[in-house]
């Protein structure tokens, strides 16, 4: 015998959102049209406001969450959890929210670049193993172990200053954090060229 799902209930996870404060304000603002209570906390505390959580936790928060419920002391209706580069959706009650949870399950969608799997430092680390590996008389793994070495500094680059929330809106910050997506397509373009490049000179010498 098994228990049918909840129809009311669902649970979504992405990992490389990058979300800036005009995607969290929009989040907040989504939610309080729907629910009566609309609370941002982390472990500790509880905000009043984006401003107070940027206060206490600066631009780059390590983790909080945003909580909307219509009954205080009853399950939340619904909860998102930023963790880092982790952005957990949990609803448990999706009828009482309309069609709100599915527009932030595609806003979160929204902002997870194609290339974030890419950019995952544990693969290149396991790439530059395997390239030494091979053996490092050879010119080639040495230059291979470059590349992939600067690709892995960049990869550690982006997921620790770009994915995940940043409280600045889009357009603010210095030239490389207003950037960084920009610079991140352009990197793995680059890195992929150079790993063509590297394999054709192999085959070809």
């Amino acid at each position: 015998m098994k228990k049918r799902p909840d129809p009311g209930q669902f649970n979504e996870f992405f990992y490389g959102v990058v979300l800036y404060r005009d995607d969290i304000q929009l989040v907040v603002d989504r939610l309080k049209e729907v629910a009566k209570h609309v609370e941002i906390s982390d472990t500790n505390y509880s905000f009043d406001s984006l401003d107070d959580l940027l206060d206490q936790h600066g631009v780059r928060p390590r983790s909080f969450s945003i909580t909307g419920y219509n009954e205080p002391g009853s399950i939340h209706d619904i909860t998102i959890s930023f963790e880092r580069g982790f952005t957990y959706l949990d609803c448990w009650r999706r009828d009482s929210l309309g069609a709100v949870p599915y527009e932030l399950k595609e806003l979160l969608r929204s902002r997870l670049p194609w290339y974030s799997k890419l950019l995952q430092p544990v693969y290149w680390f396991l790439a530059i193993l395997a390239i030494l590996a091979a053996g490092l008389v050879d010119p080639f793994p040495l230059l291979a172990a470059i590349v992939f070495g600067g690709s892995s500094f960049f990869a550690l680059w982006y997921r620790y200053l770009v994915v995940g929330v940043t409280l600045r809106k889009r357009h603010e910050g210095g030239f490389l954090k207003r950037n960084a997506d920009r610079l991140a397509l352009l990197a793995v373009g680059a890195l992929l060229g150079a790993v063509v490049t590297l394999l054709l000179k192999r085959l070809i010498g």
